[in-house]
């Protein structure tokens, strides 16, 4: 960080302001130089592309949802618990999988820090933009009563929902093949459900089953945004 009122300035001399977004070469360093306040000290620095290999203790190569987990976390989408540990059979809450699409949708979150439509999500949350700005767009909802519940741990069924309405997916109401627990499906989640299976995002078990109200973890979460992101 530098004085709020230090001039920063590209190699070419274009000015840099606040947070700004730089192109980084693998081969050639971005050059910036640094002005002080009084103009009378000038520092001039290197920033250098640089990739970093890592792995979670607890994501061995050998499970189903290493490729998907590694590719999210890698685009910074979902992110471990610690350094060395992801969690994977960990549930999620409803305001970090808000957040979890925003990054995924590269969303620009600079006008939804403020002014939540719902009762239950502060401006100083983390996850508070993420939720404005999925809830602004259409893509989650909240309850009768104003709230959001962003702390509740967020179902199968509800992600189906989202996911569907991320993608803009038609409702699939009269699937030709159904789920062994097809009857258990709440109406108001089916089509999205089954929207999603036949784009090949959601899935079932092996015994057929959607299991529509189990709680999301972490290593499906990663694994269906990766999926989404390839539509």
């Amino acid at each position: 960080t530098t004085s709020p009122m230090a001039t920063v300035r590209s190699s070419s001399g274009e000015l840099i302001r606040g947070v700004s977004e730089i192109s980084l070469s693998k081969t050639n360093p971005y050059e910036i130089s640094v002005t002080s306040e009084d103009g009378k000290t000038e520092r001039k620095y290197k920033v250098y592309y640089k990739t970093c290999d890592y792995s979670f203790d607890d994501v061995p190569e050998k499970e189903w949802f290493y490729a998907d987990i590694m590719e999210a976390s890698r685009r910074g989408i979902v992110l471990g618990v610690s350094l060395k540990d992801f969690l994977p059979r960990g549930n999620i809450k409803r305001g970090d999988f808000a957040l979890m699409i925003a990054r995924a949708l590269k969303a620009d979150l600079s006008s939804y820090s403020k002014n939540s439509i719902f009762s239950d999500v502060s401006d100083n949350d983390y996850y508070a933009a993420a939720i404005n700005y999925a809830a602004d767009n259409g893509i989650v909802g909240g309850y009768a009563d104003g709230t959001f519940k962003p702390n509740d741990l967020i179902k199968r069924q509800e992600v189906a929902a989202v996911v569907s309405r991320v993608l803009e997916l038609e409702e699939r109401n009269n699937p030709k093949v159904m789920f062994t627990d097809h009857s258990i499906i709440p109406s108001w989640a089916l089509g999205n459900i089954y929207a999603c299976r036949y784009e090949n995002v959601l899935l079932g078990d092996n015994n057929g089953n959607y299991n529509p109200v189990n709680l999301m973890t972490r290593a499906e979460a990663a694994t269906i945004i990766v999926r989404m992101l390839k539509q």
